[in-house]
């Protein structure tokens, strides 16, 4: 180390000690003002990274040394250079390092040209003004951060850069730096006039300090209520295309369901469904303070995603879950349901250009498919002959009429006959379905042979390729982060896409001390050239499957023109009833091009050191274009056809925030914050179409072959607000919030548009308070109660008058089937919850339980009345739903060594019940949604929400099933009965890391119990003979005589006397399955409960050693996985998966669902 000699030399001699200082100290004062500015400057741009445990003062010194031009002058037997610190920098300047070691050593220095000399802290009572900045542990400013001067009222806060500043300080005082997740601590002034601080993570760790309403952090420990937080890490790796499924599973009391076609929708709900709506349920999306519409874009059954869902995960910080009214109660009427907070990645200071790469790809395929029989092929009874496959043209008729069947009640396969099929040569080289050529030629029989993959055959491997990166950059004054992402899909089912490009702009920047300026803009760009279609239709995949017999080679569908008819006439296996997969897949199209625009800017002033402004407009915008067009001479259309959507949406929030911070003394802290918030809604939706072109293939509405079709809708919401919140606090162990909130919404009348909600919460952290056992790390008990007011929809006040069928060349116009209503009340949400957070054995052990009950009261809805009434329902306040629920999670560190290894688990477990207590007078349910041909959803008063209601078997007062003595069928009932329910006894999910030095693994269990979903898919694919539960019976009869035995049902026959006699009445093979499960909800509903391996990645990041001689600062490769196995009851199809219908995501059905995808591959970030 390169010490002065001389002091070193003489420092035994008191005799010269004396003159050595005064000399060292005259010459020293003399070129202070000469160097002192040339030194800062040097200073202040050396920038260096230290990561020094347990070394010594004079270690880190010369560490200092060896990475700078600086040299160190001090006496040792005045500064005790032997004590022992721990730095941990990143990209620091040397004083701030400096100004770390002195606040934990002891001294003073002092900077001249390369040299720095060390003093000892010297004490002065003349106030001064004390300017610093605060960081973490890893370097990263920490904004909020109280800095108080102990004994007094006097104090700071820290701006979002962690700077902060004080006057009037005296020499020798002592400040205190507290915040939430952080150590308190204590630092002597000494004089200095520019302190900075690095804040150790308390007991219950920095990961602790969250995201709540407003945007505000707060310390979890203060809250009284429940949230829950995912690191935005955690999500980067395994991506999701859309972000809301990449929640499923993480979270207590949050269910997530999603449409398993590319890019769909993704349905979440949190502690149950408040509204009889059922698409009125859904969380609200916040994203950096501005909420932003979630609904599903859904068109001709192609689910074309929601808002949230396009956001890019790489540049997601944390998602926070505000659970219950009493957490989300400022953010207004939406926030009825919950809300989820998102909070992307701001830039930090930092030398140079920060720049990080993240590159994944992923390949997709079905988890499940239905599991089919593979024994008997295409016909009816046994029966088929190949002809013409249902086209009545040129050739004969199969006068087994089996070629037309699209079931498998056909011969057995594999049993070595040869049949006429589709694909099968003709004696012209032609193939057997060229039904279209005259000279198509004789068909040669080919083997009768079974194709066990022929679904699996049609299913590409999908493949999603995602990039993005990120710069980032700033300086004292400001930072910022820029961010782009591509992503690019294709699908699994052919033709099928999804491109994705995002441009992210996070900016902050400093105008004065007092006044700073942020903003935040996402701009993203959507293309598809076709979205597959879901529900029941000949342009779903899966209706094709049910329908496809087990015979059926789908290879040969793949050249699918018949030869000189390219364009014209299509190959197929049946011109019955369906089109050639391959046709739809990539003739049947729904495209999407949409632009959309999120962000916000925002004006921050420090009135005072107590006092701040905040002043910010956000806007949430998209349009898009979703055209569909339809191939001529196919099933669905004969002349073709064309048609498109335009949807635009535009949400523009505005608010203030006037906060006060104030740290009494060293026990008492008050803060309160008075705001305000205007949102204006303005969404269009235009429609134009063509039903028939003029000439097939030219897509162009101007191409019409009669009349145009249009329509167009305008919709416009404003809700003013104003409210409030205020926050005490004792010792830091007694918290108590109170807020209010006042909103004005356009959509009630005048009478009733004004509603208040308030709430209170208070928290005791019972391990401050008493003397708890010493395995006990942390305790607390909270507690809540919370309103929140709900409107409705636009127009929902006043008839309003639309486009009908025009008669003749008179234009007409409909009046509305539903009789609106003036005098409506908003909706109430009343909430109650109570929890105890747990820490045990040095926090290794977590455990975080909360019960809650909430009442909705003055639900809007639709109320059916009488026909004669010239109205088929009117609107009205009316109804009331409890839910009751308990939730817990737990986290543990099971495994701990000195070697490197740790397990991390975490499990997180919720039970909920809603109840519908009550309805208006004289009604006692109310019929909620209706998307199968065979059920519905309903509620009943003092039933429980979520009940299926559809006709089941009509049973003996024995219990026996009662068989129709005419045809053998069982008889369904008359009126729909209680079913079941779609929502889980209970959910779980279970989250294991295992780290070992470099290495990582990760596991995520998400677990389904109870709960039913009718299945629309089973009940036709049993019936047309396609399934695994057709197989047996005729698997055990001789070859030839698979349909010559009778079956007779189990059950009774009603006879005319009231009496019961035994079923005695037969069936065939096809009407005894058939028969069975056709529109009986009974039979078709399934057991909804699974486990699910949501998530694994197998990661290694690069040891920094290894780095060191690079420009990368860090990099790791992970092998990723996402659905990879499923364990459920059924056979057949994904229990998780819901039907669409035209305004969202309705649980509990099945139909025709696109098989969910397992996704694997790998990614790679870095950064440097």
């Amino acid at each position: 180390m390169k010490k002065n000699e001389c002091g070193q030399r003489f420092a035994d001699k008191k005799s010269l000690l004396l003159i050595f200082r005064k000399m060292k100290l005259t010459v020293l004062i003399v070129c202070l003002s000469i160097l002192t500015s040339l030194g800062s400057v040097y200073s202040q741009n050396s920038h260096l990274s230290l990561d020094l445990k347990k070394s010594s003062l004079r270690e880190v010194l010369t560490e200092i040394e060896n990475q700078t031009k600086f040299s160190f002058l001090y006496k040792a037997d005045l500064i005790d250079h032997e004590q022992l610190v721990d730095v941990n920098v990143t990209d620091a300047s040397v004083p701030e390092i400096l100004d770390l070691l002195a606040n934990k050593v002891g001294f003073s220095y002092q900077i001249m040209d390369n040299s720095i000399i060390v003093l000892t802290a010297g004490e002065s009572k003349q106030s001064i003004k004390v300017t610093g900045k605060v960081t973490d542990s890893s370097g990263q400013p920490l904004p909020g951060v109280t800095v108080i001067v102990k004994g007094t009222t006097t104090g700071s806060i820290t701006d979002f850069d962690g700077k902060y500043f004080l006057n009037d300080v005296p020499g020798n005082a002592i400040l205190v730096f507290s915040f939430v997740g952080m150590k308190t601590q204590e630092v002597s002034v000494a004089g200095k006039d520019h302190i900075v601080i690095q804040l150790e993570e308390d007991a219950i760790g920095v990961e602790e300090v969250v995201v709540t309403a407003l945007g505000i952090m707060r310390e979890k420990k203060a809250l009284g209520y429940a949230v829950q937080e995912v690191n935005g890490s955690s999500l980067v790796e395994a991506k999701e295309t859309n972000l809301v499924q990449s929640l499923a599973g993480r979270m207590a009391g949050v269910n997530v369901s999603s449409n398993s076609t590319i890019g769909g929708s993704a349905r979440i709900i949190i502690r149950g469904e408040t509204s009889l709506d059922i698409n009125n349920n859904q969380a609200l999306i916040v994203l950096n303070g501005i909420p932003i519409s979630n609904g599903s874009s859904i068109a001709n059954n192609a689910d074309y995603g929601n808002s949230s869902g396009e956001i890019n995960p790489d540049d997601v910080k944390s998602i926070t879950v505000l659970k219950g009214p009493s957490a989300a109660a400022l953010y207004g009427s939406r926030a009825a349901a919950g809300v989820v907070l998102i909070t992307t990645k701001s830039g930090k200071s930092t030398k140079g250009i920060g720049v990080s790469v993240n590159s994944s790809t992923t390949f997709e395929t079905p988890l499940r498919l239905p599991q089919f029989q593979n024994k008997f092929g295409q016909g009816t009874n046994g029966l088929y002959q190949g002809s013409n496959f249902g086209y009545n043209g040129i050739y004969p008729n199969d006068p087994t009429g089996g070629d037309r069947y699209d079931e498998s009640w056909g011969p057995r396969l594999d049993a070595g006959l040869m049949m006429a099929q589709f694909d099968s040569p003709t004696t012209n080289g032609y193939r057997g379905g060229d039904v279209h050529l005259a000279n198509r030629g004789d068909i040669i029989p080919t083997p009768w042979v079974s194709h066990p993959n022929n679904v699996r055959d049609f299913f590409e491997t999908g493949v999603t390729e995602s990039n993005s990166v990120a710069l980032t950059g700033g300086n004292e004054q400001g930072n910022y982060r820029l961010s782009y992402s591509n992503i690019i899909q294709k699908g699994s089912i052919p033709n099928t896409d999804l491109k994705r490009n995002t441009i992210g702009l996070n900016v902050n920047y400093n105008l004065t001390k007092r006044f700073s300026v942020d903003a935040n803009i996402n701009y993203i760009r959507s293309d598809s050239e076709n979205r597959p279609m879901g529900n029941y239709g000949q342009q779903n995949i899966m209706y094709d499957v049910v329908w496809l017999p087990r015979s059926i080679n789908m290879k040969s569908l793949r050249d699918y023109w018949q030869p000189g008819l390219e364009g014209i006439q299509q190959f197929g296996w049946s011109y019955n009833n369906e089109d050639n997969p391959y046709i739809n897949a990539n003739y049947m199209t729904n495209g999407q091009q949409k632009d959309h625009i999120m962000g916000h800017a925002a004006l921050n002033y420090q009135i005072t050191n107590d006092l701040t402004l905040k002043v910010r407009t956000g806007m949430d915008l998209y349009h898009e274009n979703l055209p569909s067009k339809r191939l001529a001479n196919t099933k669905q259309s004969t002349y073709g056809a064309y048609w498109q959507y335009n949807n635009y949406y535009k949400e523009l929030n505005s608010d203030f925030l006037l906060s006060y911070n104030k740290q009494a003394n060293e026990n008492w802290h008050f803060s309160a914050s008075l705001g305000g918030n205007r949102m204006t809604m303005d969404a269009r939706g235009n429609y134009i179409g063509a039903a028939q072109l003029q000439v097939p293939g030219v897509y162009n509405v101007s191409n019409v072959r009669g009349t145009v079709a249009a329509s167009s809708a305008t919709y416009t919401k404003q809700i003013n607000s104003l409210y409030g919140m205020g926050q005490v606090s004792y010792k830091n162990m007694i918290y108590m919030d109170i807020t209010g909130r006042n909103d004005w919404s356009s959509t009630l009348p005048a009478a009733n548009n004004s509603y208040f909600y308030p709430s209170l919460s208070v928290s005791g952290i019972l391990s401050q308070i008493f003397t708890l056992p010493e395995f006990i790390s942390f305790a607390k008990v909270r507690a809540s109660y919370a309103e929140v007011g709900k409107d409705t929809g636009p127009y929902s006040l006043d008839p309003t008058y639309s486009y009908a069928t025009a008669w003749g060349t008179i234009t007409a116009l409909s009046y509305p089937s539903t009789l609106k209503n003036p005098d409506l009340k908003p909706e109430m949400v009343n909430n109650y919850e109570a929890g105890i957070d747990l820490r045990f054995f040095n926090n290794r052990l977590e455990l975080d339980i909360a019960v809650y009950e909430s009442h909705s009261i003055n639900q809007i809805l639709p109320l059916q009345i009488s026909p004669t009434s010239g109205f088929a329902s009117r609107m009205i306040n009316a109804g009331e739903i409890r839910n009751r629920g308990f939730e817990a999670v737990l986290n543990a560190t099971p495994i701990k060594t000195d070697s490197g290894f740790q397990w991390d688990i975490s499990v997180n477990f919720a039970s909920n019940r809603g109840t519908l207590i009550s309805l208006t007078e004289g009604m006692t349910e109310y019929s909620q949604s209706k998307p199968g041909e065979d059920a519905y959803i309903k509620a009943v008063i003092g039933e429980r929400m979520g009940n299926i209601y559809g006709q089941g078997f009509k049973r003996a007062p024995d219990g026996q099933i009662i068989i129709n003595a005419a045809n053998g069928q069982a008889v369904k009932t008359s009126e729909y009965v209680l079913q079941g329910n779609y929502n889980p006894d209970w959910t779980a999910g279970i989250n294991n890391i295992f780290s070992y030095k470099n290495f990582s693994i990760s596991t995520l269990f998400d677990i389904r119990q109870g709960g039913i979903f009718v299945s629309r898919f089973i009940n036709k694919g049993i019936g047309a003979g396609q399934l695994i539960e057709t197989q047996a019976l005729r698997e055990d009869q001789p070859v030839g005589q698979e349909y010559q035995k009778i079956y007779i049902r189990e059950g009774v026959n009603l006879n005319a006397d009231g009496t019961y006699t035994p079923n005695t009445t037969p069936q065939t093979i096809r009407d005894y399955h058939k028969m069975w499960y056709d529109h009986n909800t009974e039979v078709q509903k399934q057991n909804a409960s699974f486990v699910k391996l949501r998530e694994v990645i197998i990661g290694y990041s690069l040891p920094k050693s290894l780095l060191s001689k690079t420009p990368i600062t860090s990099a790791k490769f992970s092998l990723v996985g996402r659905n990879l196995f499923l364990w459920t009851e059924n056979k057949h199809v994904d229990p998780e998966t819901p039907t669409t219908s035209g305004s969202g995501l309705i649980p509990g059905f099945e139909n025709m669902a696109l098989p969910s995808m397992r996704s694997y591959g790998f990614n790679l970030d870095f950064s440097f």
